[in-house]
């Protein structure tokens, strides 16, 4: 009887298992109709704006530039790779020799906020940026870039077991208070055809020409222009 009662659960999953897989079939055709639909509606074309306004850091006059993006998934690698190139280019014409560079970010399901040295290369910055453009992990987070003295350590700015870059005010009051020489937050969050990201750069003013003309030759660069 054992071995006849075993027998008969053995087969009733694989009939919910067939049953699973035919129904999963039969949803494949609408999940991609759904997907077609949205990405006609969407359209191909690579949104990029920027504003920027004024804002109270510590270290002189400085301006916040909020760049939004918008980007098909079919541009989604060349979007890595293109901002990237557009953070290094502006680190490396901004840059003083005492600069070091740190990542911040939580995941919800630890109990601080991870601190990350980058370190002192613009090279070292450009491969945790590209590799945080891809990481799971900061999937729908903030993760804050931070451009410092190197007398400076980070943990004189926050504490990671209190620190949140996703609570209320922040990045923003992070921003204001460390004694920075430029710094950016970016988020993104996968949609069901493309991929939009937000950036938030604190840049001393007289730097800000300099980072609208980088912005502007990645909006060309993503667009074909």
């Amino acid at each position: 009887m054992a071995a006849s009662s075993l027998d008969t659960r053995r087969a009733g999953g694989c009939r919910r298992a067939v049953g699973g897989a035919l129904a999963l079939a039969a949803l494949a055709p609408v999940a991609a109709i759904v997907r077609m639909v949205a990405r006609w509606r969407r359209g191909d074309d690579v949104r990029l704006s920027w504003r920027d306004e004024p804002f109270p850091a510590g270290n002189g006059e400085t301006r916040l530039v909020d760049v939004m993006m918008d980007v098909p998934d079919v541009a989604g690698a060349r979007l890595r790779r293109e901002l990237t190139d557009t953070v290094v280019r502006f680190a490396e014409r901004v840059r003083r020799p005492d600069d070091v560079y740190h990542l911040v970010y939580r995941v919800p399901t630890e109990p601080e906020s991870v601190a990350v040295p980058v370190g002192a290369s613009v090279q070292a910055l450009a491969e945790r940026f590209a590799l945080g453009l891809g990481q799971h992990d900061l999937e729908g987070r903030t993760a804050v870039w931070l451009a410092m003295p190197r007398s400076v350590h980070v943990a004189e700015v926050l504490d990671p077991f209190t620190y949140d870059p996703e609570a209320d005010g922040e990045p923003h009051a992070l921003l204001a208070r460390a004694p920075l020489r430029w710094a950016l937050a970016t988020g993104r969050r996968h949609g069901t055809v493309s991929t939009r990201l937000r950036m938030l750069v604190v840049v001393p003013t007289t730097r800000r020409p300099l980072l609208e003309e980088l912005l502007g030759r990645l909006r060309d660069r993503l667009t074909g222009a």
